[in-house]
């Protein structure tokens, strides 16, 4: 075995969250000064962890796995027609982690890996960084509401819009205190979903669980029928694919099957409550 000597390196960075870097270096520190030397991103890279190895190149071998799990998750573009592949993964810190820890331990290097604490000017970084992404966030969020609330006027308002917000969930009344249709953002996981939230009424979600078939069939549509044990509210849920507050271009059609499927969802539960 070689005596060279080198690290496996995670590095994360607050101005993209939700990707890491996954590379190989003879030298941490200084990868860390040529990656930071740039003034095109806002906040500098951090070493999240580092995997201490005996060969170069050994994070391809890493990124071979990755790939071969997910092929999905790596940062793949074109630019002026020449495909550039990135190292960089679209996962948690804490996956790419568990992936150079589960790799140690077949290996029996466990020593060999480290996390690294954040400084006190990283952890304030990651803070403004949050609040950045926080405030572009409600923005959206409010954004998409206005969009959401013109549509229903255009489709000659099937149910009462509400004050554009920037909450994740907006309501629709069907005739009862015990229910209503929610409608709620999920957009890490690019979904809408549409639920019957039943607030506080065990019986009346086993009755209609009862009924599951038939209601499934009416709507043909498919539900998770989500009891909450231990809680006082159940929900019936639905989801829709499709949400990207970066790219509006399918907002018509997705609005368009939100509410086409919000009246027809409170037409058949109105049935059975």
């Amino acid at each position: 075995m070689s005596d060279t000597k080198g690290f496996i390196y995670i590095l994360t960075n607050p101005s993209f969250p939700e990707y890491v870097k996954i590379g190989y270096a003879d030298n941490v520190e200084k990868r860390l000064d040529q990656l930071n030397r740039s003034e095109c991103i806002p906040f500098a890279f951090r070493v999240y962890a580092t995997y201490e190895v005996q060969s170069r190149l050994s994070d391809l071998k890493v990124h071979s796995i990755i790939d071969k799990l997910n092929p999905n998750l790596r940062s793949i573009d074109n630019f002026k027609g020449q495909k550039r592949i990135r190292e960089f993964y679209a996962m948690s810190k804490e996956d790419a982690y568990s992936i150079l820890e589960a790799i140690a331990d077949i290996n029996g290097q466990s020593d060999k890996l480290k996390k690294m604490e954040m400084s006190v000017e990283e952890k304030k970084d990651e803070e403004t960084a949050e609040e950045i992404e926080e405030n572009s966030l409600l923005k959206k969020r409010k954004d998409f509401w206005t969009k959401f609330n013109q549509r229903i006027d255009e489709k000659g308002n099937p149910f009462k819009t509400g004050k554009p917000n920037t909450d994740v969930w907006h309501n629709v009344a069907i005739g009862t205190g015990e229910a209503q249709i929610s409608i709620n953002l999920v957009n890490r996981n690019h979904q809408v979903v549409v639920e019957l939230y039943i607030n506080n009424n065990k019986n009346l979600f086993d009755r209609l669980f009862q009924k599951k078939t038939d209601i499934e069939d009416a709507l043909d549509m498919q539900f998770d029928w989500d009891r909450l044990e231990g809680k006082k509210a159940c929900r019936i849920k639905h989801t829709i694919q499709g949400l990207d507050f970066e790219d509006q271009s399918n907002y018509d059609d997705l609005m368009d099957e939100i509410i086409d499927k919000v009246v027809r969802m409170r037409k058949v539960f109105k049935k059975y409550i």
